[in-house]
């Protein structure tokens, strides 16, 4: 063990009181029986773990005979300190989980997106964070992956939604207590981990889905939706988001137009870009059939930014409507393109033209 990586460690934990803020915003301690955290600082984690771990920044467990909480860290962290400092944030965030509820009975989505978003709570220069962005998107099919994803690196991505509502809309960081408070009192897996986000944002769950939605369009005016900090380690501020997910083009011209589908399944978004060559006296009426959402518009929301020709934008909240036509041969009404955000709050999946 080298003296330097751990004084570096034992330096970001004091300067940033990374344990006290973690205990007053969650208003718990981390079990232990000794009163005290072990953290390994390990130059080779693959010679120590295996080639599973070549990866690997760092991890959490309990010791399987005191109970007591050790957090290992990997040397390719070592004397970087925005990289050490968020990954003792992250594991610590860990230990901090295990005080509602073991590990084990907790999905991984709920587990890393709070434990990812709670490296920016100690620190918002790090933002080691902003690299997860992309992993909460498919950008070949134009969508973000549903939010209680469980595989790959999607639950470090998905921090993006704790990020929104604890920094935007409700913008309280109480929320991340009360979800694990709610895990702790009932379940943390399957339906159960959902309702604990819901009851901690006050049955609001599918509201600040449709709001946390728009934000990720990012298309102005309903851009720089999520602020964010730059510091000496990089980054950027806003965040800037729809450059991982990408759009389903569809060009609307007068040989015709083509189509496309929005497949949104569980807690998701799709997201479309439709342009329009059509201008003139003989151009056509527009006509966007909504009826297939209209009559689950307490799951289904549809929110749009509209660009006219002229150039002014306008937001248009089209949940819950039958249709919406535009009749280009009338300049008022003529767009040159329209940007749309379809989500959907539900388990089961839904599929829609």
């Amino acid at each position: 063990q080298s003296s330097s990586p751990a004084l570096m460690a034992y330096k970001i934990l004091e300067s940033t009181k990374m344990y006290e803020k973690f205990r007053k915003l969650l208003g718990v301690d981390v079990s232990t029986s000794r009163n005290k955290i072990k953290v390994f600082m390990i130059g080779d984690i693959v010679n120590v773990f295996g080639e599973s771990f070549i990866n690997c920044g760092g991890f959490f467990y309990n010791d399987q005979n005191t109970g007591d909480p050790i957090i290992v860290i990997s040397g390719k962290n070592f004397g970087q300190e925005h990289l050490l400092g968020s990954t003792l944030a992250h594991e610590l965030f860990h230990a901090f989980q295990t005080a509602f509820t073991p590990l084990a009975k907790a999905d991984t989505w709920i587990k890393e997106s709070t434990a990812v978003w709670a490296t920016d709570y100690i620190d918002n220069t790090w933002n080691t964070e902003q690299g997860y962005i992309i992993s909460a998107f498919e950008p070949n099919r134009k969508l973000m992956h549903h939010l209680n994803t469980n595989t790959d690196l999607t639950p470090y991505g998905m921090y993006l939604f704790p990020y929104y509502v604890t920094k935007v809309s409700p913008g309280d960081p109480a929320v991340i207590r009360r979800i694990w408070e709610n895990c702790a009192s009932g379940s943390c897996t399957g339906d159960g981990a959902i309702t604990a986000v819901d009851n901690a944002l006050g049955g609001k769950l599918g509201d600040t889905w449709k709001k946390f939605s728009l934000a990720t369009l990012d298309v102005a005016p309903e851009d720089k939706r999520l602020p964010d900090t730059v510091g000496k380690y990089g980054g950027v501020a806003p965040l800037k988001i729809k450059s991982s997910h990408g759009f389903k083009k569809i060009v609307l011209s007068r040989e015709g137009s083509g189509g496309s589908v929005a497949v949104i399944q569980g807690i998701n978004a799709c997201y479309f870009h439709v342009t329009n060559d059509n201008t003139g006296p003989t151009a056509p009426a527009v006509r966007f059939d909504l009826g297939s959402f209209k009559n689950d518009s307490d799951k289904i929301y549809v929110q749009s930014v509209i660009t006219y020709l002229d150039g002014h934008k306008e937001y248009e909240d089209w949940t819950g409507k039958e249709e919406r036509v535009f009749c280009l041969n009338i300049d008022s009404q003529c767009f040159k393109e329209i940007h749309t955000a379809v989500s959907y709050t539900h388990l089961r999946a839904h599929e829609t033209v």
